[in-house]
């Protein structure tokens, strides 16, 4: 079955305290070590799937280590742009470790190697972590050696929230617009539905330009995202089409082409401002501020 994401606000550390707690209750009596190297940042993801993650990892390093030994966990951030980073989240044991032939199975489904045989497992745990990290456009990588123990690094880029507000912003204003997003990938749909919904912003969503346009002949809406780049028909041609029937609307480009020739053809064709790609949500509020007052 196809792994889906149901993507919200959380905090990343608190969710990894969460887990080693309910790991240290309910299933493991090794010491862990937490070591936070980052500010409990609020990141964007789906918190059900990063805590299945890290209880998948947790248990099998609790499996596969001797009684007295201790598990580490680390976490550190990297920036990677304004509202994005990599979180690096290590998880090391001194445990049974694994041979080659353990290793080179490990992603394999219900394929188990020779130095894990006589511990009960299914052989889906790692595969199901694997598919779970790599929908959320992560990696995974493992070094272990038989009876030293084992260290998973799990990369992992998460969207987030920004504290400073550097922008001119007035919240009362937003609440209770009604704007259209028109956007064809279903991650930037899923961010943008979660910022609107922050400030009390109601939405309709479109895929692609023709659809927009079917919806704002149907629907009054206070403002329109519009993506640039879509299949079907872009949001330079959906603009001009609107424009031809309304004047006032304002249309907001959300787009990663930010150069000024960019930026003029957006106007050129009626829209009224723009919003780079990655979407920083202070930034779209501030622009909808400025277009609401």
């Amino acid at each position: 079955n196809k792994i889906t994401l149901k993507k919200s606000y959380f905090n990343l550390i608190d969710t990894i305290n969460t887990v080693i707690e309910g790991i240290k209750i309910n299933y493991c009596d090794k010491n862990i070590i937490f070591e936070n190297k980052i500010n409990n940042p609020i990141v964007l993801s789906d918190k059900g799937r990063f805590q299945q993650i890290m209880y998948n990892i947790l248990s099998n390093s609790c499996k596969y280590s001797l009684v007295d030994n201790n598990i580490s966990v680390s976490v550190k951030e990297e920036i990677l742009e304004d509202d994005l980073s990599n979180y690096v989240i290590e998880i090391s044991d001194n445990g049974i470790g694994m041979d080659e032939d353990t290793l080179n199975n490990l992603f394999i489904p219900y394929e188990r190697g020779t130095s894990v045989h006589n511990i009960q497992g299914t052989g889906l745990g790692m595969i199901i972590v694997k598919s779970l990290i790599e929908i959320m456009n992560g990696a995974i990588n493992v070094e272990s050696e038989f009876g030293k123990g084992s260290t998973f690094t799990i990369n992992l880029p998460f969207n987030h929230t920004i504290n400073d507000c550097e922008y001119n912003l007035d919240i009362d204003v937003l609440k209770n617009k009604h704007v259209l997003v028109v956007e064809d990938y279903e991650i930037n749909q899923i961010i943008l539905g979660e910022f609107l919904k922050f400030v009390g912003i109601s939405f309709d969503f479109a895929s692609n330009g023709m659809e927009a346009i079917d919806l704002f002949k149907n629907h009054k809406y206070d403002a329109i995202l519009m993506d640039i780049q879509m299949p079907v028909m872009d949001g330079y041609e959906a603009t001009s089409i609107i424009r031809k029937e309304d004047l006032e609307v304002p249309i907001i480009a959300i787009s990663a082409d930010v150069f000024d020739h960019d930026i003029a053809k957006m106007k050129e064709y009626g829209m009224n401002d723009h919003v780079s790609k990655p979407i920083i949500r202070n930034k779209l509020f501030s622009v909808l501020t400025k277009l609401f007052l």
